[in-house]
């Protein structure tokens, strides 16, 4: 049967047992702690490299995501400028009960131009009592849609004011005149 060898400790030993502490003479130290300074830089450059492209892929994506959500927003304020603008040759069909004739049209498109120019989602046209009852007779025409007709005793047949949230327009006789009052006074300086 073999033998177990074994080995008496002293108690007063006071250095631990493992492997014994490098001793590297200063030429030696110097060029380990050297390497390691280079190393810690190297790490770091490289570190700050791949963050900055991180940064940098993060930040494209984001502008590409902004790029897409600007596209998708332009694309329904174009579908509520068509179906507002559709509403409104439905709303003149209904009240002459014919299609409209050109000077309605003609009118239609300042209607489309001025709603295409304000990003309400919901707008109020204010139009003169008579207006306003013969194009709220028949109220199925503007369910669903972001027009609300308000009487307003201040117009005349023909005018309307439209007010949003954020801003409005006058299609008055006076407005008219005064914009052209304007573009006349601007084109004789």
């Amino acid at each position: 049967m073999p033998e177990v060898l074994r080995l008496e400790i002293s108690e007063d030993v006071g250095a631990p047992l493992g492997s014994p502490t490098p001793v590297l003479d200063p030429p030696t130290a110097r060029l380990v702690e050297q390497a390691a300074a280079d190393a810690r830089r190297q790490g770091r450059r490289e570190g700050e490299r791949t963050g900055r492209a991180a940064a940098e892929q993060a930040a494209k994506g984001l502008l590409d995501a902004v790029r897409s959500i600007q596209a998708e927003l332009a694309d329904q304020r174009a579908e509520a400028v068509r179906a507002t603008a559709e509403l409104a040759q439905l709303l003149a069909t209904a009240v002459l009960d014919a299609t409209p004739p050109p000077d309605a049209l003609a009118l239609l498109d300042r209607v489309r131009d001025t709603i295409a120019g304000l990003d309400d989602d919901h707008l109020e046209v204010r139009l003169s009592r008579d207006d306003h009852a013969m194009l709220t007779a028949d109220e199925s025409v503007f369910a669903g849609q972001r027009l609300t007709l308000v009487p307003d005793r201040t117009l005349t047949p023909g005018e309307a004011r439209i007010v949003g949230t954020f801003g409005g327009a006058e299609l008055t006789r006076a407005a008219l005149l005064a914009a052209a009052m304007d573009v006349l006074a601007g084109g004789a300086t």
